[in-house]
């Protein structure tokens, strides 16, 4: 495998049905799936699970305040989904259903949830994004914004038609490339901790990149994940 393409992915399965408008668990169906992933472009620097790198990622946080689709005939966007937050470095199951159609984009809200699912880390409340991982020197860290971030999804106006499956795509390497987590000296219990009260600049960078990192990709073979052939987005910030 090579890693500059086939890059450590971890995945939140959603699913795009016709004509409804719920949520459900388990096996989708036979709509087209919409999948939240992890990734990295430069796997030497920032990757996931894999200790060899220079930032070893472990869990991406993200709590979306909610998940519309725009459509082109000027209507009413369609929320699929809100106060939704996952850990886009785990391999959860929820899926959305949605009308089918033609749309002109898709907006994702990341924000602070009103309230944390059983599994979500107490470090995530009253915030909107947290990164969990490890140097390679093994020092710990955490980067953590409680900012709320649109991140807006398009083809150049052109109408995106969501494929049978689709990948939503983050960057790690983008979210936290300038970050400058390696500098930091950790505290004496070996970790680091960026949030916005202590480290102002990197924290407004790191939520700068989010606004950047995320990409819908056509997953062509429906396997659920991003291959060489699916690199070129079909949607993008």
């Amino acid at each position: 495998m090579n890693r500059l393409c086939y890059t450590l992915f971890a995945a939140l399965v959603l699913a795009v049905l016709p004509a409804c408008s719920s949520t459900e668990t388990g096996n989708p169906g036979s709509g087209s799936k919409l999948t939240f992933q992890t990734k990295s472009v430069s796997p030497g620097s920032v990757m996931v699970g894999d200790a060899t790198s220079e930032l070893d990622v472990g869990a991406v946080w993200l709590s979306l305040n909610s998940v519309t689709l725009s459509p082109c005939d000027g209507g009413t966007p369609g929320a699929l989904l809100g106060d939704w937050v996952v850990d886009a470095a785990a391999n959860p199951t929820t899926a959305v259903v949605v009308p089918a159609g033609s749309y002109c984009g898709l907006e994702l809200v990341v924000g602070p949830a009103p309230s944390l699912p059983a599994s979500a880390p107490a470090a995530l409340q009253g915030q909107s994004a947290l990164v969990v991982g490890k140097r390679r020197d093994g020092v710990v860290f955490r980067v953590q914004s409680s900012a709320t971030t649109s991140i807006a999804l398009g083809n150049n106006g052109y109408p995106l038609v969501l494929p049978h499956s689709a990948l939503l795509v983050v960057d790690v390497a983008t979210l936290l490339g300038n970050v400058g987590i390696a500098g930091f000296t950790p505290n004496a219990a070996n970790e680091v901790d960026i949030e916005i009260t202590h480290y102002r600049d990197p924290t407004q960078k790191f939520e700068a990149n989010l606004a950047k990192a995320i990409t819908l990709h056509d997953d062509v073979n429906g396997n659920l994940r991003l291959d060489p052939n699916e690199l070129q987005p079909i949607a993008y910030p």
